[in-house]
This record gives C-alpha cells, sequence and structure tokens, in this order.
C-alpha cells in the first residue's frame, strides 16, 4: 500500500509532541499561581505535578480519541 503524505504514520508523532508543551503550558502559571500562596514547596510540587499529570492524560486520551476516529477512516 502506498505511504500517504496528509495524515500518514510520520505525520502520527506530532500531537503526542504537543502534549508535554501543552501540559508545561499549564503547570507554568499553576505552578506561578501557587508561589503567590502560603503553601510550602513540597506542595506546591505536588499540586503542579498533578495539574500537569492530569492535563497530559486528558490531552492523551483526547489525541488518541481523534486519531482513531479521523485518521483510521482515512486508510
Amino acid at each position: 500500500m502506498k505511504s500517504r503524505s496528509f495524515r500518514g504514520t510520520t505525520n502520527r508523532v506530532w500531537p503526542y509532541l504537543l502534549i508535554p508543551t501543552l501540559a508545561g503550558l499549564v503547570a507554568f502559571p499553576t505552578w506561578s499561581t501557587l508561589s503567590l500562596t502560603e503553601l510550602d514547596y513540597h506542595q506546591r510540587l505536588a499540586l503542579t505535578a498533578l495539574c500537569f499529570t492530569l492535563v497530559g492524560a486528558l490531552t492523551t486520551w483526547y489525541v488518541r480519541w481523534c486519531l482513531s476516529r479521523n485518521c483510521m477512516a482515512m486508510e
């Protein structure tokens, strides 16, 4: 079967590279906002890690759902 240039297997990597970037962009303002509170360092770190993990997990689920729904129909 011929390889497709659009939405081929080589182009399916970039959504997964976007996930940590998006999670980091959400976690940084969380860390900054929590630094204004009276929480100690470990509590801020735990809440920021929780935020990063939740955003990463939900975005991974969404990307996998979109790829299975939209890209598999093209093959």
